[in-house]
This record gives C-alpha cells, sequence and structure tokens, in this order.
C-alpha cells in the first residue's frame, strides 16, 4: 500500500505500490472487515466470535462453522 486518501464521510482512495488483481475481492473477506473498537473490549480476535452486525443487519444467531443468522436493523444505517 503507498497510501490511502479519504475522499468523503464514505469514500477512500487507495494508492497501491504495484498492480494488485485481488484488490477488489480484499474487502470482501476478513481483511476487509471493519468493527467498532468498543464492540472488542478482549482485543481485535474477539470481533470474531462476538458479532455485532453491519450495515442494515444485525446478528440474531451465530454458531461458528454451523450457521449464522440476521435479522433487519430498524434503521438503516444511512
Amino acid at each position: 500500500m503507498a497510501g490511502i486518501d479519504v475522499l468523503g464521510p464514505y469514500e477512500i482512495k487507495l494508492t497501491l505500490k504495484a498492480p494488485n488483481g485481488q484488490m477488489l475481492y480484499y474487502p470482501g473477506g476478513v481483511a476487509g472487515m471493519m468493527a467498532n473498537l468498543a464492540a472488542q473490549p478482549e482485543g481485535a480476535y474477539s470481533a470474531i466470535f462476538k458479532l455485532i452486525g453491519t450495515g442494515p443487519y444485525k446478528v440474531k444467531a451465530f454458531e461458528a462453522n454451523v450457521r449464522t443468522a440476521f435479522t433487519r436493523s430498524a434503521m438503516p444505517p444511512i
């Protein structure tokens, strides 16, 4: 990564040191996970097991390697 510029409240610009065809896929995986620090009092690793939900959905139930159930949030984040 050569740089990150904040263009607005919901937009950033990533500048890479070299071309990377996988970059479009990274934000959709573990590398792209974002969580509020208040939701991880035991450190970043705890976010894996204590999901809080994002966007228009909240985590209803989570069983590692079995299932994850979501409910619709009453009010969307935007």
